[in-house]
């Protein structure tokens, strides 16, 4: 799954098929555990929150883009179609403060000389 949007609110949306294991699981257990990587060895979020079923059209309409057809083959007015709207309770980031390049040469230092030496950046996310 793909996220469709972040609104203002910090929310983010995905869109699935209602009679979906998924969907199954959400409507048993709400509480959610989204895990984000943006790199190979870097970048990493990780989300607790609540996640809703939707199925308000017009915020299907708004979310709707022609490649959700590939899932979703009678288009926006697809009757399978819910969204996912995940209310984030909980947000924890970590990253490296210097890129990969860096990050790898410090851990090569580190196992050479026996000293630490971190590059991270790691923190909550207030919301």
């Amino acid at each position: 799954m793909s996220v469709l949007q972040v609104d203002d609110a910090g929310n983010l949306w995905f869109m699935s098929q209602n009679d979906s294991n998924k969907n199954g699981e959400i409507a048993q257990d709400p509480f959610t555990h989204l895990f984000f990587q943006e790199h190979k060895n870097s970048g990493f979020l990780n989300i607790y929150g609540i996640t809703e079923i939707v199925t308000d059209q017009a915020k299907i309409d708004e979310l709707w883009n022609p490649l959700l057809k590939v899932w979703f083959q009678g288009g926006k007015d697809d009757p399978k179609i819910s969204l996912l709207k995940v209310e984030p309770t909980n947000v924890y980031y970590w990253d490296t403060k210097h890129g990969e390049a860096v990050a790898f040469i410090k851990m090569a230092a580190s196992i050479i000389t026996g000293k630490t030496m971190d590059d991270s950046v790691e923190g909550n996310l207030e919301f």
